[in-house]
């Protein structure tokens, strides 16, 4: 299954370079311009809600229904304005590069997507270790574990608690104080697979876990921890 994926993907790839080749930067700009607007639209959704698995879902697929819009809105530009005019190789060469990178961002998501869906069903459950399990999967896996700001505050919480001497120069802080006595950070702290799911930045398990599902619905909560990484940052600071 997970060679499979990995050659579909490949495949997919090579579709979209030859067909931004054929069909020139303005054409290829289509996909990025639709992703650019859906990761827009899904960020506001996230802040406004915090529900990251619909954000992905909204990230992924708005793309394709905001590309068929543009897509006829250029079809109709080409014909009665643009009177088809042929595509330059400057054109040609733009339009495959960005539509090989853009596809590489929408497969990435699309990974990302289903690695973190709470799948049950058999089928749908081999086919999401598959992908768990690819090549393609194991090269963004690491970047995007790393750039998730709330679980990274939660870990440097971890590590503070486990630190005496970290623990002594921060416990004073009201920003400490306000996050360390929320009952939702106890339950999660004290919970040793929720420390384990933190510590190896298991994003998968992570958004599917009840209690951490608490901590990133809860928006005042987000607005401390933050503010608790600004302090810790600066209290680990070469300057203090």
């Amino acid at each position: 299954m997970s060679y499979l994926i990995d050659t579909i993907i490949l495949i997919f790839l090579f579709y979209l370079a030859v067909s931004g080749w054929l069909g020139g930067f303005a054409r290829t700009l289509i996909g990025p311009l639709s992703l650019a607007l859906s990761i827009g639209a899904g960020t506001i959704y996230f802040h406004k809600t915090h529900n990251a698995l619909l954000t992905f879902g909204i990230i992924t697929f708005s793309p394709i229904l905001i590309g068929i819009v543009f897509s006829v809105l250029l079809f109709l530009w080409n014909k009665t304005i643009a009177r088809d005019k042929p595509i330059s190789s400057l054109s040609r060469t733009a339009g495959c590069i960005l539509n090989f990178a853009w596809g590489v961002l929408i497969a990435s998501l699309f990974l990302t997507f289903v690695a973190m869906l709470p799948i049950e069903i058999p089928w749908m459950r081999e086919f999401k270790n598959g992908v768990l399990n690819t090549f393609s999967y194991t090269l963004i896996k690491n970047p995007i574990k790393n750039k998730v700001p709330y679980i990274n505050n939660l870990e440097t919480l971890l590590k503070v608690t486990k630190n005496p001497e970290q623990m002594t120069a921060i416990q004073a802080t009201p920003e400490f104080d306000a996050v360390y006595s929320s009952q939702k950070i106890q339950e999660a702290l004290t919970d040793e697979e929720c420390a384990r799911l933190i510590k190896s930045k298991d994003i998968l398990k992570l958004m599917t876990n009840p209690k951490i599902q608490a901590i990133f619905q809860d928006q005042d909560l987000l607005r401390k921890m933050a503010a608790l990484s600004a302090r810790m940052t600066q209290e680990n600071s070469p300057s203090k």
